[in-house]
């Protein structure tokens, strides 16, 4: 259950407009407004380099 209420929250921040993402805290947790990227840390298990042909960029924590 906390996993899809961090989903929840992850499209809600995405469907925010800029103003409502400074209103609330927590959707504009991750957000980088000059470089208008996100920055999301997610648990995966397999080869990375689809997802960095992509420009995904990627560090392994």
């Amino acid at each position: 259950m906390e996993n899809q209420k961090r989903e929840n929250l992850l499209n809600l921040a995405l469907d925010a407009t800029p103003e409502e993402r400074e209103k609330s805290g927590n959707l504009e947790v991750g957000y980088n407004p000059n470089e208008r990227t996100w920055e999301l840390i997610v648990r995966y298990t397999g080869d990375l380099s689809g997802l960095e042909a992509l420009g995904v960029q990627t560090d392994i924590l």
